[in-house]
């Protein structure tokens, strides 16, 4: 049985609560519910569990599921790698999954977590667990990848003048920056469009998920959602027109230069549009 929870705010944190929902892709009140749920995981930061990001921790799990879980670590226990004896020359991502495991001892702890029932400890048996991507959001991230997987090829198959007429800045605009590693929605944003890389989607992509300057793994370093969304505004339309009347000839889908122009426009806040 659910239950409605009414609060009331003032002006000024309502705009700002709606500005974050909207950023979000959600409404107010999905928000506020998500923000509630998340307050109830009740970690102790004595105990050096970074719940940033965690999912919800449940304050409860029933017998079978301590005695199922417990069960599964002591079996993981006994197939763990020690940290040391990983194979330094695999995949570095491979390496990090394998290494999470912990080694025996670590994972007979969390056995031992479960078996006695030591609920404050249950964030760490579900450290790795995190919130989950919702399909809209992921679905951005698809969008975003495809926007500038679109725009990318036209601007590099646009006649040397029109490039130039174009701008150096219309062109940095409509190269892929990344998510905001630093902030906790872009960042799960960023996990994922770097998984999709690892396995070869949007290959044409790569190079901006690569370790070394500037892309830093496409941690953009600064917020890039709002801006995204703006150019998603512009593109999609665009994008559905080419759809509807390309020719399947090569180049039937490329932007012309002022579809581009108008794109990389949509990047700037209108409050600093000349």
């Amino acid at each position: 049985m659910s239950k409605v929870v009414s609060v009331r705010l003032p002006d000024e944190a309502w705009r700002e609560l709606d500005a974050v929902a909207t950023e979000h892709g959600i409404g107010v009140s999905e928000h506020a519910r998500a923000v509630l749920l998340e307050s109830l995981d009740r970690g102790d930061a004595r105990l050096g569990v970074d719940l940033s990001s965690q999912a919800t921790v449940p304050e409860q799990l029933t017998t079978v599921e301590r005695h199922t879980l417990a069960t599964l670590h002591r079996i993981l226990a006994r197939l763990v790698e020690a940290p040391s004896t990983v194979d330094q020359t695999r995949d570095p991502e491979l390496k990090f999954d394998l290494e999470r495991d912990g080694d025996q001892a670590d994972q007979l702890q969390q056995a031992r977590i479960l078996e006695q029932g030591w609920v404050i400890e249950y964030p760490r048996v579900f450290n790795e667990v995190i919130t989950e991507l919702p399909r809209r959001d992921s679905g951005f991230v698809l969008d975003v990848l495809d926007m500038f997987r679109f725009v990318g090829a036209s601007l590099d198959r646009l006649p040397a003048d029109q490039r130039a007429a174009l701008g150096d800045s219309a062109a940095s605009a409509l190269s892929f920056s990344g998510f905001d590693g630093n902030d906790s929605y872009e960042s799960a944003l960023l996990t994922y469009a770097r998984d999709l890389i690892r396995r070869g989607k949007w290959s044409m992509l790569a190079d901006h998920f690569q370790q070394r300057f500037p892309h830093d793994g496409g941690n953009s370093h600064r917020p890039m959602v709002a801006v995204y969304r703006r150019m998603l505004e512009v593109f999609t339309p665009i994008w559905r027109d080419k759809i509807r009347s390309a020719s399947g000839e090569p180049g039937s889908f490329d932007l012309s230069r002022e579809e581009l122009a108008k794109v990389a426009a949509a990047s700037v806040h209108p409050s600093r549009r000349v």
